[in-house]
């Protein structure tokens, strides 16, 4: 069997116990060699690097209605609030946005994803989860946004199912 060591006069004192102790110490029942131990280096930072930029600080899951008028937005509202319509239901009925036809679900968003008026309001420790709030004007038109979920570290954290 070869061995995986540098020569004998490449070592002195503790550094040959070490050396055995990491690179041929049997992991199921495979000794451990250098390039395994790069190979896991590899794999942890590129782990870190991914879930770090998978994770924003901040996080938001939103719906919207996207329509063409301030009255209409209004109108809209009104109905929700007065329960005659469903969020999901004013979406995929008068939303002018193609997230209508599922509900006007946004999906969970970080910071600065958004136009920043929606922005504005999505990351606003005062907008109220689980109710219509708008009008909000872009420039695609006015905006009725709800907030399912939102987490904002450094502060409390709202949550809603």
């Amino acid at each position: 069997m070869s061995s995986n060591r540098p020569p004998a006069d490449h070592f002195t004192g503790h550094e040959e116990y070490y050396f055995g102790l990491v690179f041929n110490t049997p992991i199921m029942g495979t000794p451990v060699r250098g390039w395994h131990i790069l190979v896991l280096i590899i794999i942890v930072a590129l782990r870190y690097i991914v879930t770090k930029a998978m994770t924003p600080e901040a996080s938001v899951r939103a719906r919207h209605v996207l329509v063409s008028t301030e009255e209409e937005c209004e109108k809209l509202k009104a109905k929700i609030e007065a329960g005659e319509l469903t969020f999901a239901e004013a979406a995929e009925g008068y939303s002018s946005c193609p997230s209508g036809k599922g509900g006007g679900k946004l999906g969970t968003f970080g910071p600065g994803r958004m136009v920043p008026a929606f922005d504005k309001v999505c990351f606003s420790a005062a907008s109220p989860l689980n109710q219509p709030i708008g009008p909000v004007q872009t420039h695609f038109g006015f905006h009725l946004i709800l907030i399912e979920w939102r987490h904002m570290p450094g502060a409390d954290d709202k949550k809603a199912a």
